[in-house]
């Protein structure tokens, strides 16, 4: 059973680590690691409680220990979403799970209505957590699926 709660600035280190994990780096939208200055700019704001930043994490838990992150970007046409579990825990169902739960809150905490999801073509792990969670695609292009939901 996992927990998910909002991510605080105590979490910044896992929450930068699970990122630039190799695989989840190279499966990002950038497709690389990111640097603790360029990371923190974009996620310190929402970590420290500042939700105009219009970026919100929340953690994901099992026995207390971190063990992955679901991201919230909210954007005049949804919510961009996006996942990321330690690798000793996939395939687990974690992902799916997280998700569901992640977009349930954030329909609850801010009345997010509809979900964007930009997942690299050859991240099937990926697509499929969030097709099993209802998202569908809408679109491709050379190196990205999209989906809604």
């Amino acid at each position: 059973m996992i927990c998910v709660r909002p991510a605080t600035a105590a979490d910044f280190p896992f929450i930068l680590s699970l990122r630039n994990e190799p695989e989840a780096a190279r499966l990002s939208t950038r497709g690389r690691a990111v640097t603790h200055d360029e990371y923190w700019a974009e996620l310190g704001p929402a970590l420290g409680g500042h939700q105009a930043a219009c970026r919100v994490y929340i953690v994901i838990e099992t026995n207390g220990a971190a063990i992955g992150y679901v991201r919230f970007d909210v954007r005049s046409t949804g919510v961009e979403v996006g996942i990321a579990v330690s690798p000793a825990v996939r395939g687990r169902g974690i992902g799916r799970e997280a998700l569901q739960r992640g977009c349930e809150l954030a329909r609850e905490q801010f009345g997010a209505q509809k979900f964007h999801a930009i997942i690299r073509h050859e991240n099937i792990a990926s697509q499929k957590i969030f097709q099993a969670v209802g998202f569908v695609s809408v679109r491709r292009d050379e190196h990205f699926g999209y989906y809604e939901l």
